[in-house]
């Protein structure tokens, strides 16, 4: 059974981290620019926002007047900067509970709209969206509940004047999930003591924080979560939008550490003159993300040429020009690399630059239609040098780069199928090239989901088996639309499955989808339940157990299967798994914080239309050490590699490719080792807790 879980875990965790570090370094590289883009709206959804309405109600339903409902939207600012938050309109709710907003017209995809609820003596509500579509939506407000920490220093000396704020709030259960995204809104300043107080969550949030303070390193809960929780279940779950933050009210001993902040002074120069060239803009970039250390935003160069980075965090950083969306720069140069110690201010930096020469990049689609604001990245195919560019109306982007030969990757946009495609060019000083991407759009389908008296089933939970999008639920009449990524497909027809599950009632249905399939009408039949128990190794329930239940193809072209439901176990370890499609096979997996993972290939046969049970699932303690290398196909030591397992987080390789994974469980587990710089490399090993020496091979293929 374990060596066939390995197999598993490994078909499961390649697909998903390829998946993950392409998504990764096609977007996060160009986080200030990248991010907003991928907010806006799919092709064929229509633009015009349709009025805000609901209720304010308190827990037991009843409506609460003399409620304040604001309607703000908030476009995203730079990496350590509070984005911009504007107040659209604001109500107070009569009698009725009821409120109505209007929405600016044309908020365009840099924006995001959110709706706040304060009630003097309640927890705030709110609901946000990205579409523009009425949410509808009742907001609850209950009783507040005090979030509270502090902020020290690397030393544990309390920072008094620090700014804290809630980057992400999250609350409801996963269907009816509400995520509020307003760091500079929910936000508290510490004392004398380095303490600090929010007083009005709902007990049920959870939260992550960003955290600013003069003469500190900006630090970021939310990116220390993205960037260094690599395992296949909490990336699904993050790139679904079911993720928690992992703060919460009443959660003691909550310490935020923020360490003293290293500077650099430099100038910028022009290659071939020497002069200093005023004007540009100059930026770092660091590795440190992963830690939750957030670069500080870009500078300009004075009429010297002289440019100062403040507020940065001890490690490497690359020093580079920094560019401004929708224009083309009128500079270009490779990033300077410099090493910074903990409080030290660095000077001398030279950044040389020149004139470059022009990459175009011409985005459409197959009728030739132009593709608007997609994101085009570039690498130079010999250094660790990556650009990219947005592209105008007419689906252009123009990005200036050093010369030299580049890699230019497949355009990404919401609502075009993703595809790991890329072409090659060489720029030359002062030269013009361009190249073209057509992009596939998504395929879209809607329908309408009844039980099986025909009624309309409204809260019913749609997805389509694709890691992007294709997850949706069904509104008050029953009625869906859901668009879904094809490059997930099978390879042969590109066809996904729709699922469609009601958990209150436990009925579902499943069906085949492709580019053809326009409408459904979809019948909901009693779905089978998969229960259990988990215990660990000495038997005893291990409450607080996540399971997750991943949908196996039965294509064997399609190796990877898709996560459908997650549960986690009761007080007597104890879990059910409800309305999962009868007669498919799956793969079962339970996980715990200190125990290893394990994983059931559970038969078609074995699911039927009503409960069974899966019997007891036994975590050994994951009190174990791995330790060994990375190398090249040449035996060659890889430097900051990224090592993890599928259930654990993850560990750089240090300067020799050595690396020690602490917290791994006995018997076999399986390593996996990547790279993002100079180029992307992959390799996987199985290897038992407690191995030494062990060797992983990563290379290109």
């Amino acid at each position: 059974m374990k060596s066939r879980a390995i197999s598993v875990r490994l078909t499961v965790l390649r697909g998903v981290v390829f998946t993950f570090l392409f998504l990764v370094s096609s977007v996060f590289a160009g986080a200030r620019e990248a991010l907003p883009t991928l907010r806006c709206v799919d092709p064929g959804i229509p633009a015009a926002p349709a009025p805000v309405t609901g209720r304010v109600i308190d827990a037991h339903g009843q409506p609460l007047e003399n409620a304040r409902v604001t309607l703000y939207q908030t476009a995203l600012g730079g990496m350590a900067s509070l984005p911009k938050v504007t107040t659209v309109q604001e109500v107070v709710t009569g009698a009725d509970g009821r409120y109505c907003l209007t929405p600016a017209q044309d908020a365009g995809c840099d924006l995001t709209r959110f709706v706040i609820v304060r009630k003097e003596g309640l927890a705030w509500g709110w609901v946000t969206w990205l579409l523009p579509a009425s949410p509808g939506s009742d907001i609850v407000l209950g009783p507040p509940t005090e979030l509270a920490g502090d902020v020290v220093d690397e030393n544990g000396r309390p920072l008094a004047g620090a700014d804290v704020h809630i980057a992400v709030a999250v609350m409801g259960e996963v269907k009816n999930r509400r995520i509020l995204a307003a760091p500079g809104l929910l936000s508290a300043r510490t004392d004398e003591h380095g303490h600090f107080v929010f007083p009005n969550l709902p007990g049920d949030a959870t939260v992550e924080f960003l955290v600013r303070r003069p003469g500190q390193v900006a630090f970021s809960t939310l990116a220390q979560a993205v960037f260094c929780d690599s395992s296949p279940a909490s990336f699904t779950r993050l790139l679904c939008g079911e993720a928690c933050g992992r703060f919460a009210p009443g959660q003691a001993g909550i310490k935020l550490v923020l360490p003293r902040a290293a500077s650099i002074r430099g100038v910028v120069i022009e290659t071939t003159s020497g002069k200093p060239v005023r004007g540009v803009r100059v930026a770092s970039r660091t590795d440190r993300v992963k830690d939750g250390f957030l670069p500080p935003d870009p500078v300009t160069t004075a009429d010297d040429g002289v440019f100062h980075l403040d507020g940065l965090a001890p490690g490497r950083h690359m020093v580079h020009l920094a560019t401004t969306r929708g224009q083309v720069a009128e500079w270009a140069g490779d990033p300077v690399p410099v090493d910074l110690q903990p409080e030290e201010m660095k000077t001398g930096v030279r950044l040389e630059v020149a004139k470059g020469g022009i990459l175009e990049a011409l985005v459409k689609e197959a009728g030739g239609k132009p593709v608007a604001k997609a994101i085009v990245r570039m690498s130079h195919a010999q250094r660790d040098t990556s650009f990219h560019g947005t592209t105008d109306e007419n689906g252009l982007a123009r990005v200036r780069v050093p010369t030299g030969p580049y890699r230019v990757f497949l355009p990404i946009q919401p609502g075009y199928a993703l595809q790991c495609r890329e072409e090659r060019v060489t720029i030359g000083e002062d030269e013009t090239q361009r190249i073209e991407f057509v992009l596939r759009v998504k395929p879209m389908v809607s329908g309408t989901v009844r039980d099986e008296a025909g009624h309309p089933l409204a809260g019913a939970a749609i997805q389509v088996t694709s890691l992007v999008d294709g997850k949706v639920t069904t509104d008050a009449d029953g009625k869906f639309t859901v668009s879904w990524d094809p490059g997930f497909a099978r390879p042969a027809d590109g066809t996904c499955v729709l699922i469609a599950r009601d958990l209150v009632r436990n009925l579902v249905e499943m069906v085949d989808v492709n580019d053809q399939t326009k409408n459904l009408d979809l019948t909901l039949k009693t779905g089978a339940v998969l229960a259990g128990t988990v215990l660990d190794a000495q038997g005893q329930p291990l409450p607080g157990a996540r399971l997750s239940v991943m949908l196996r193809s039965s294509d064997p072209g399609i190796p990877l299967g898709f996560f459908i439901a997650e549960t986690a176990t009761g007080a007597e370890g104890t879990f059910e798994l409800k309305a999962l499609p009868p007669g498919r096979p799956y793969y079962l997996s339970a996980m715990a914080t200190g125990y290893g993972l394990q994983t059931l290939s559970i038969e078609a046969s074995h699911v039927n239309d009503h409960r069974r049970d899966v019997g007891p699932l036994r975590l050994s303690p994951a009190n174990l050490s791995i330790s060994g290398r990375v190398v090249d196909s040449q035996g060659q030591p890889v430097a900051g590699a990224t090592v993890c397992t599928d259930d654990g987080d993850d560990i750089q390789a240090d300067a020799e490719g050595r690396f020690v994974l602490n917290g791994v469980a006995a018997g076999p587990v399986l390593l996996l080792a990547s790279t993002r710089r100079p180029s992307f490399m992959l390799g996987s090993l199985v290897a038992d807790g407690g191995a030494t020496g062990v060797v992983i091979v990563v290379s290109s293929k």
